[in-house]
């Protein structure tokens, strides 16, 4: 039921969406090194349940899987009209065991509500 709607909840057109004070888009390959940053820093690991990424190649394999992937949904937000300052993302995979939403802030916009 949810895996058939999904597609529809997040269709980019117009390209941006305004959600409150939050736009989004579809992440983009030069983004691979942002969210990998993300990943490593310390209070994401801490607060991560999934193991960190072997390495920066075994990351950019996999996001670069990620972003053509055809199922599930995978969002960047940044405030305003701010695309070069991303505050964060949302992932929607869909696994053997269900929908799976991953949400992640940057380091630099924790705490902003």
């Amino acid at each position: 039921m949810m895996k058939d709607i999904l597609p529809a909840l997040f269709q980019l057109n117009p390209p941006k969406v305004y959600i409150d004070l939050l736009n989004y888009r579809k992440p983009l390959s030069e983004d691979c090194r942002m969210v990998y940053e993300w990943i490593c820093d310390p209070l994401t690991r801490a607060s991560s349940f999934g193991p960190p990424p072997a390495s920066y190649a075994a990351h950019e394999a996999w996001f670069m899987n990620r972003i053509t992937a055809k199922s599930g949904a995978y969002l960047i937000f940044y405030p305003d009209d701010t695309p070069e300052n991303p505050a964060g993302q949302v992932r929607v995979d869909d696994r053997d065991e269900g929908l799976v939403v991953s949400i992640l802030t940057a380091p630099a916009h924790r705490g902003k509500g």
